[in-house]
């Protein structure tokens, strides 16, 4: 199940970086891992985030 999220998250990463970069470049690959972090991280914050602004509305209502 974490190589799924993984592999979803390394491809999606690696589209995104093909729009900047050749995939031959050396560089691809280290472009690639960089935004698969950035996605895992905003990924985790939305996540982390979420519950409040529901709880915030909630209590409004």
């Amino acid at each position: 199940m974490p190589g799924w999220i993984i592999n979803i998250l390394l491809v999606a990463a690696g589209f995104i970086a093909g729009l900047f970069m050749s995939p031959s470049d050396l560089e691809f690959g280290m472009l690639r891992m960089i935004i698969a972090i950035l996605l895992f991280t905003i990924i985790v914050a939305i996540i982390v985030i979420c519950p409040i602004f529901v709880a915030r509305i909630k209590k409004k209502k």
